[in-house]
């Protein structure tokens, strides 16, 4: 992961968060999720990691608009690798290495669509809600293949929702409008 290995970064930041093979320590988890996130290495799910560490002040120190900004350039660099021509071996057509607990960078992308469009919302690191841009984040989120479980989803531990399919995230949007709108009157 020191030389340089996005993906050996990844599976050290999941090792240190989950406490798998070592103890615990989600500042650890932090550094190796950035050392993958940097600039020269810019590793899908490593910025999205990154970006959920910093949203919830898991090993760092919260910074809401910085996580938003992550969840945008991981969409950003997910979208600048679906352009590029289908990979050669299977290594790379699944994204590289992934450990078992860890998500594709699809994944990663369709998760960081989600939360920003729950980010945009509610206005939470964006400096002021957003109803259009929300839906519409959400509804880019469902057909990028998000399937909303409840058990992690922010939208569904806010609200109580619970959905199993993809399409569920529009369900999840005409649920949310009306608390958007009176969150957005109330600004």
């Amino acid at each position: 992961a020191l030389a340089g290995v996005p993906e050996a970064a990844y599976a050290m930041g999941l090792c240190a968060r989950s406490g798998r093979g070592t103890r615990r320590e989600p500042g650890d988890a932090f550094r190796w999720f950035s050392l993958g996130a940097d600039k020269s290495a810019q590793h899908i799910q490593c910025t999205f990691e990154k970006a959920c560490c910093l949203f919830d002040g898991e090993g760092t120190i919260r910074d809401r608009r910085a996580a938003v900004a992550l969840f945008g350039e991981t969409v950003r660099l997910w979208e600048a690798r679906r352009a590029l021509p289908p990979p050669d071996t299977v290594y790379e057509a699944n994204g590289g290495l992934v450990p078992s607990d860890g998500l594709t960078a699809d994944e990663a992308a369709a998760e960081a669509m989600f939360r920003l469009g729950f980010c945009t919302l509610y206005g939470i690191g964006t400096g002021q809600a957003d109803t259009a841009a929300g839906v519409a984040w959400l509804t880019r989120a469902a057909e990028a293949g998000h399937a909303c479980t409840g058990e992690n989803c922010p939208v569904c531990l806010q609200l109580s929702l619970c959905r199993r399919t993809a399409e569920a995230a529009l369900c999840i949007v005409s649920a949310l409008l009306p608390a958007a709108l009176l969150l957005s009157g109330a600004q």
